[in-house]
């Protein structure tokens, strides 16, 4: 008799808002997610990125750049019951109001039962890993995130950075006490379906270091998809439930991954089409056609990805559509200039010089850091109830 296989369920990003979450609140598991709910208790256990914090009244909302997401604390307990096992919270709205929203994330999902990752009172709590061991395999989740002010340091609250340096030394604390590593990594470029190349690296550094899954969230579409060194990489699972009409059409689908681990295997992963069920009545499995259509769209990606040149220029062709969106707020130019700039005509008086010292600033490790601990300085200043964050 072979030794028991063991499958889990990896769920994109989760954000009980908008039309979601009155069902949340009243702990409605089967109408939120149908038949999904099949697929997810199917498994030995079930993980997904866990989009915003939990907490009830009036909370002050953070001071950051977009918008300040939230829902009940009653969401954890829906969670619960619905079969999943653990939530990762690292992620770029996890600290959306401030700490005492992660504080109250975090009692809520422990009085609810619901295991959390990715995140915590200090930069060890953030980056510890979540490590269960299912019919005798010891299987770690680590959850990371992207620099988007969201980050925990050694006194400060918040979530698991994206670093190598960070990554290598958790791993290094934890070894020998996991047989198998899935990474939910929340980062890429909102409504992209391609990496960037920094990305693309770091996930292959995962595998590299271990890890049997990456699983990139954040960008709320489906993405591509490749094999390196025997681990898989999905870079862009696009959203699980996320009632928000900013992510456009790609926003209402997503995939839920079925991992199943055999001994001494790579880790296979099943792809289940998901899609958000018009209206803002839950999510389902998606039909025949529909599910087609999203791997059919998918392969095409991977395709894309898998050949150098082509994946260079859809990032290129990427940045360029941009570049007057990200200078302008570089610069700091208001809504109307915003819109007069969108030809950039308002940067055709730099020089090559100028670009050439800006370039300078942003691309040199150093300058780079500086810049950003002035920029802190300047917002803490401008709102003291910050308090420091360095």
């Amino acid at each position: 008799m072979g030794e028991p296989e063991v499958r889990i369920f990896v769920g994109g990003d989760i954000c009980p808002i908008g039309r979601m979450e009155a069902p949340f609140a009243a702990g409605q598991g089967e109408p939120i997610f149908g038949d999904v709910l099949d697929l997810v208790r199917s498994c030995d256990f079930a993980v997904a990125n866990l989009e915003c914090p939990l907490v009830d009244g009036h909370p002050v909302p953070a001071a950051k750049s977009g918008p300040n997401l939230r829902s009940v604390t009653r969401a954890a307990e829906t969670l619960r019951r619905s079969g999943f096992g653990a939530v990762g919270l690292a992620n770029n709205h996890i600290m959306d109001f401030g700490v005492p929203g992660l504080e109250s994330t975090l009692a809520a999902c422990a009085a609810a039962g619901l295991s959390t990752f990715g995140a915590g009172a200090s930069l060890v709590e953030a980056r510890r890993p979540l490590i269960v061991e299912l019919k005798g395999l010891r299987v770690a989740f680590l959850a990371l995130a992207e620099d988007e002010g969201c980050l925990a340091a050694a006194s400060r609250p918040g979530a698991s950075p994206a670093d190598p340096i960070w990554v290598v030394r958790t791993l290094a604390e934890h070894r020998g006490r996991f047989d198998r590593l899935v990474v939910l990594l929340h980062g890429g470029t909102e409504g992209f379906q391609y990496p960037a190349p920094w990305l693309r690296e770091a996930c292959r550094f995962l595998v590299e270091q271990g890890a049997d899954v990456v699983a990139c969230q954040h960008s709320h579409c489906v993405g591509s998809m490749e094999v390196h060194q025997g681990g898989t990489i999905l870079y862009g699972q696009g959203n699980f439930i996320f009632d928000y009409a900013g992510h456009g059409p790609l926003g209402s689908r997503g995939l839920g991954l079925v991992l199943t681990f055999r001994p001494g295997q790579p880790a296979e992963v099943a792809l289940h089409p998901i899609e958000q069920v018009p209206g803002g009545s839950g999510v389902r499995r998606s039909s025949g056609a529909g599910a087609e259509a999203t791997l059919a769209l998918l392969r095409e990606q991977s395709e894309v990805l898998a050949d150098l040149t082509r994946y260079r220029q859809v990032w290129r062709s990427y940045c360029a559509e941009r570049r007057a969106g990200f200078l302008t707020r570089l610069f700091g130019f208001g809504r109307w200039l915003q819109r007069l700039n969108r030809r950039g005509w308002l940067f055709r008086h730099l020089t090559r010089a100028d670009l050439l010292r800006i370039h300078n600033l942003v691309s040199c490790e150093s300058h780079r850091e500086a810049l950003r601990t002035s920029l802190d300085g300047m917002i803490d200043r401008a709102d003291p109830r910050e308090g420091g964050r360095g």
